[in-house]
């Protein structure tokens, strides 16, 4: 594992991207709450000087180390990325195991899609119910138009959570034995 800068113009090429090989990681910590970036011992970077990844030279090293730390520090978010950096989403997402409030987990996802499956049919019949009276009462309108936008988002936002839960570090090991042992 290597601490790296993200910026040295002392260095050729001056980021970090052109330092990782192919089968790295690259680990950026957070906040969990804020998404203000941090260093891995749970401390806030202050200037942008301060800003640093982690380089670890394979996913199993890399995923102890960051539930290491997150398991050390409540606050803290690890995401690790492949060699392309940040230009794909992080292949997993740590949080604490505690902290479920941060943690998007695949039961929060399906009740946020359970919610939005209620909403859109609710708001449906307001909306036909109001067209139906020449849109004179205006309120079941307004109302429903509400309720399905909400679905909606709802819908959307548990796809989105389902789709984050994937990226934990203990899918991530199960996909990864999964593929090795085929």
């Amino acid at each position: 594992m290597r601490e790296l800068r993200l910026f040295d113009p002392e260095r050729r090429p001056p980021n970090w991207m052109g330092h990782i090989r192919e089968g790295e990681y690259a680990l950026f910590f957070k906040d969990s709450s804020s998404g203000q970036e941090m260093k891995a011992d749970g401390t806030y970077v202050r200037s942008p000087e301060e800003s640093t990844c982690l380089i670890a030279a394979s996913i199993d090293e890399a995923l102890d180390f960051a539930e290491a730390r997150v398991d050390a520090a409540p606050k803290l978010r690890c995401d690790i990325y492949d060699h392309a950096g940040k230009a794909n989403p992080p292949l997993a997402s740590l949080v604490q195991q505690g902290n479920t409030t941060q943690e998007n987990t695949e039961a929060m996802g399906w009740k946020r899609i359970r919610w939005g499956l209620l909403l859109v049919p609710v708001g449906i019949p307001l909306i036909l119910y109001d067209w139906h009276k020449d849109w004179a009462l205006i309120y079941p309108a307004f109302f429903g138009i509400q309720f399905v936008a909400a679905g909606v988002r709802m819908l959307v936002w548990g796809v989105g959570t389902l789709e984050n839960s994937r990226r934990s570090a203990a899918f991530l090991r199960s996909r990864l034995r999964q593929s090795g042992a085929k």
